[in-house]
């Protein structure tokens, strides 16, 4: 609790051996005076908490209430204390640690208008939750009509790597990888505090999705909040573009109808086959054909693999004439696969694309351990 009561009536920070009681429920506390040098002093009860929602709170919740106005924080409503309550009314509910779901939709019932600010530091710093400027399009100059509705990318397009485009003036996008399920069902806007900036959640939360990336100085000037760069940080320009997987790198499957061949030992198949065709890129650049260690623990070697795996998959009495297309960007794979002759082939190539995917999984977190 970062205010309490003095016995004026007057809100008080806390300060070595000061009294005040609980604006609440008028119980006494204790000042909480650390002399750490970024500990922020506080309030504490003596017995136990007043509001039943009530949780342990750090430095980061302290940090976030001392940017409102005295009569803005931790406001008496009802039975519960806001966090914070701007003078719009507007709830602001500081979260850092998990949260049950039911919870979620009991505070958003109760306050009404609120939004939520995630402590999201710790996804950041583990690469858990990603953000960039721009949403990909599609590239109206490359691509060609096919029957059915269907397209195609035409190579050679000088806008684009495969039929998308970032356009810039679409907003912004995010990645939240192990996020918080429990906020899939949130209805009110969801905000995440990511150390650098505050990414504001596009519709429900999910694994990915389009954002609004905004400076501190904007987020605390849109909600009646003082954000002092001196004592606070600067933070990261909005501008400054995040890491994100390059999606126009990855290839696009075509929508197409499901194909029933019939693939027993006495059927023939319609047309000839021509064998599987397996085309891998990496960071963009397709796999050379030179021989690579297969010893060493590399994003090539895994690619060489699983090149030669793929075409070496065969259905059960003849050659498929399929097009594998791979495109690793920063170890994470993508793939499409187009004219597979049957299921049971699609299952066999699948299965070795997604054993080369936890491989380069463990190469990518090696690169981050070192890093």
């Amino acid at each position: 609790m970062l205010l309490g009561r003095a016995q004026n009536g007057d809100l008080v920070l806390a300060t070595p051996r000061a009294v005040a009681n609980c604006p609440g429920c008028d119980a006494r506390l204790r000042p909480k005076c650390g002399a750490a040098k970024k500990q922020i002093w506080h309030w504490a009860h003596v017995t136990k908490e007043c509001d039943a929602w009530h949780e342990g709170e750090g430095e980061w919740h302290l940090a976030w209430k001392s940017r409102a106005p005295r009569e803005c924080t931790e406001v008496i409503l009802g039975p519960h204390r806001a966090d914070i309550r701007t003078r719009e009314g507007i709830v602001i509910e500081l979260q850092a640690s998990p949260i049950d779901a039911i919870e979620i939709g009991e505070r958003e019932s109760f306050y009404g208008k609120m939004i939520w600010l995630l402590d999201g530091r710790g996804w950041r710093a583990a690469g858990r939750f990603r953000f960039a400027r721009g949403r990909f399009r599609r590239c109206d100059a490359c691509t060609t009509e096919l029957p059915n509705g269907m397209q195609r990318t035409r190579s050679g397009c000088t806008k684009c790597r495969s039929g998308r485009l970032l356009d810039r003036a679409l907003g912004d996008r995010y990645v939240w990888d192990h996020r918080r399920r429990s906020f899939d069902e949130a209805r009110l806007p969801v905000y995440v505090d990511t150390g650098e900036n505050v990414v504001m959640l596009d519709g429900q939360p999910s694994r990915f999705g389009n954002a609004r990336v905004l400076s501190y100085a904007d987020f605390c000037s849109a909600h009646g909040l003082a954000w002092d760069p001196a004592r606070d940080g600067a933070g990261v320009p909005v501008d400054e573009e995040d890491y994100l997987p390059d999606f126009s790198l990855l290839p696009e499957r075509i929508s197409r109808p499901q194909r029933h061949v019939d693939c027993s030992a006495d059927a023939k198949a319609a047309e000839p086959l021509s064998g599987v065709r397996a085309q891998i890129s990496i960071e963009g650049s397709p796999l050379s054909d030179a021989v690579v260690s297969r010893e060493a623990d590399s994003t090539e070697a895994i690619a060489s693999l699983l090149r030669d795996e793929i075409e070496a998959v065969r259905c059960a009495n003849h050659d498929a004439r399929a097009r594998v297309e791979v495109a690793i960007w920063r170890n994470r794979p993508g793939w499409a696969i187009h004219d597979a002759c049957c299921i049971e082939f699609s299952q066999r190539v699948v299965a070795s694309l997604k054993a080369a995917k936890k491989q380069l999984r463990v190469i990518a977190r090696k690169s981050r351990d070192v890093g």
